[in-house]
């Protein structure tokens, strides 16, 4: 689905929210460019800080020999059910590229911490074609929607049953033509004159960071998403 437009309310002030300075890895300094550096994947923009000295890339995932979308890739099917070998099997399809296994062991121990779910996964039997529960809705344009049913299950369950009650609701029961008519406009294109909404800055959690892997996934063609930083919208 297309992104707020500037015209909106909430595009308006997402456009304003954003932080465009690039800051320190190290210290959270205001850095400057210092050129251009190329590699396999295109290239990449360099920072230099001047209060620490440190030099530093925009490229996502540094000092990696395969691009972020095989890596990505590849924890993403295991996480989804595939067994090592044939998470190896379909990067080797999909990207042509012949993966070792050990290499897969390290990616996904890599990002044991972000990508919390890897825990669970070696705790549950996974049958992939259950994970996912889908359904793809005719609207203006076909629109997919899907949630994994596994972590529905184990963290909703329980703590937050309305959440997981709404997720199945709208697979069984969102009707089709909610979104056909023209009177029944996109949420994104909404005004919004009577809500007011802010920007409050949080430091990065677990969720941001997953954030910024999911754009890294995303391959719309000509669009550029700003990466997510620590803010959320309060009314």
């Amino acid at each position: 689905m297309p992104m707020p437009s500037n015209a909106t309310s909430l595009g308006k002030l997402l456009a304003a929210g954003e932080v465009r300075e690039v800051r320190c890895p190290k210290c959270g300094g205001k850095a400057a460019k210092a050129g251009v550096r190329k590699t396999a994947q295109g290239p990449v923009r360099k920072y230099r800080c001047p209060h620490c000295k440190m030099f530093f890339s925009s490229a996502p995932m540094p000092h990696r020999s395969y691009a972020p979308s095989v890596i990505l890739n590849a924890i993403t099917e295991y996480d989804l059910g595939k067994t090592i070998a044939e998470t190896k099997a379909y990067l080797l399809r999909r990207f042509r590229k012949d993966i070792p296994l050990s290499t897969l062991h390290s990616w996904i121990s890599q990002f044991r911490g972000v990508c919390t779910f890897i825990g669970y996964r070696k705790k549950y039997s996974i049958v992939e074609e259950e994970v996912i529960v889908s359904k793809t809705f005719s609207h203006r344009q076909e629109y997919r929607f899907a949630f994994h049913r596994l972590k529905a299950n184990m963290f909703c369950k329980t703590k937050f049953p309305e959440a997981r009650k709404y997720l199945w609701d709208v697979a069984d029961r969102c009707p089709q033509d909610l979104f056909l008519n023209e009177e029944n406009g996109r949420c994104s294109e909404a005004k919004l004159s009577q809500v007011k909404l802010s920007v409050m800055r949080q430091p990065d959690n677990n969720a941001v960071l997953l954030a910024r892997l999911g754009l890294m996934l995303a391959s719309v063609t000509g669009r550029n998403f700003p990466q997510p930083s620590g803010q959320f919208l309060s009314d």
